[in-house]
């Protein structure tokens, strides 16, 4: 149950991300080089952040699917 509540905040955590970079117009600027490293370092900073999110939340033991 844990991975799931997991899985359901690291949705709302990226979803907000991709949102935030929607808004500021990364869509239309991605093939401006400077625009590029910073949406690279947005995704990987999101990407970090997903994997810090869930390992925080399902504990030690985030691999036991079954008893």
């Amino acid at each position: 149950m844990s991975s799931l509540k997991a899985f359901l905040v690291m949705g709302v955590w990226t979803i907000a991300v991709l949102v935030g970079l929607y808004l500021i117009g990364a869509h239309l600027n991605y093939r401006d080089p400077i625009w590029a490293i910073g949406i690279a370092v947005a995704l990987l900073i999101t990407h970090m952040v997903n994997m810090s999110l869930y390992f925080r939340i399902t504990g030690n033991k985030p691999y036991l699917w079954f008893k």
